[in-house]
């Protein structure tokens, strides 16, 4: 069920993330799909990092959100790639 509520979260994130990024361009680019890519390995991710580890998820889903929200207002792709990265570094704890 932890993994389940985590992955919404993400999948809400990144899907508001997505939202935000110029609105008036509906053309699908390479950089859009890189994006949308990143965000949703992301996600994937997550799930796997729920599964196995307890207390830390906890502290990892409020770190990686608050950064998120923070970068979003600058670069979409930035805050994908640091969510990608935290992501990656919670895996290699795990």
């Amino acid at each position: 069920m932890r993994w389940l509520v985590f992955s919404i979260i993400h999948v809400f994130l990144f899907s508001f993330s997505l939202g935000m990024e110029d609105r008036d361009d509906l053309s699908i680019s390479a950089e859009n799909v890189f994006t949308i890519l990143l965000g949703y390995s992301v996600v994937v991710l997550s799930i796997i990092i729920c599964y196995c580890m307890n207390y830390i998820v906890m502290i990892y889903c409020a770190f990686s959100i608050a950064i998120v929200f923070l970068l979003m207002r600058r670069s979409v792709k930035l805050a994908v790639i640091v969510e990608l990265s935290i992501t990656i570094v919670m895996l290699i704890l795990c």
